[in-house]
């Protein structure tokens, strides 16, 4: 017989012990909460990334840590939907919209003709890039011919110098005007400079 249980965060630290296996979601497994796993056998990340998983703690205690592959579960493309979302809805000013339909008025830009920036091109950069072949530019400092311009990562800033989309699981610099959509790990991010510039409208936004 399996057992499975639902238990609430508050809860794990003084349950953990009791079972075999984690399926961590939303949750920190840290180095504090995995030493209380006595019984731990494994850790199936409920996702693609270890990132909220002490990995040194796991396998210092003998923990195997296994992941869900981006590719067999259709979670890249999700992504590369999402990114598509939260493009259109930069570009059209979504947080206006209701407004100004009822004004019949135009939604603000459009994406065709626009230069996009994917940075980082595996499974979900791949996948944004197919959907984005539909009239627009796109560059990308990986090798694929998805895209119109290719670079090293010293082209960094060139294309981003150019681009009026940047779509990134990658740190990198401000540039005035740009749309910033990052769809990948949010610990790659400099928030202190994402924060600044939306404050001082160099990248746009959703909400107000």
């Amino acid at each position: 017989m399996v057992q499975a249980d639902d238990v609430s965060f508050e809860n794990v630290s003084a349950m953990i012990d009791d079972y075999d296996i984690c399926v961590p979601k939303n949750f920190k497994m840290n180095s504090d909460v995995i030493s209380r796993a006595k019984n731990m056998k494994l850790i199936m990340q409920f996702g693609v990334g270890f990132d909220g998983v002490d990995t040194n703690a796991a396998t210092k205690q003998g923990i195997k840590m296994a992941k869900i592959s981006s590719g067999e579960s259709e979670n890249a493309a999700s992504c590369a939907e999402m990114a598509i979302y939260l493009i259109l809805a930069l570009l059209r000013k979504q947080h206006q919209m209701e407004i100004a339909v009822n004004h019949g008025e135009p939604i603000d830009d459009t994406l065709l003709g626009k230069i996009v920036l994917i940075m980082g091109f595996g499974s979900i950069g791949v996948h944004l890039a197919k959907r984005l072949c539909i009239g627009i530019n796109g560059t990308n400092y990986n090798y694929d011919d998805l895209v119109d311009e290719r670079g090293s990562q010293d082209d960094i800033l060139k294309f981003a110098s150019k681009a009026d989309i940047v779509v990134c699981c990658l740190p990198m610099t401000t540039e005035t005007g740009a749309l910033l959509i990052n769809i990948g790990r949010g610990g790659v991010l400099d928030y202190e400079a994402v924060y600044n510039n939306l404050k001082i409208g160099t990248f746009g936004r959703i909400k107000n």
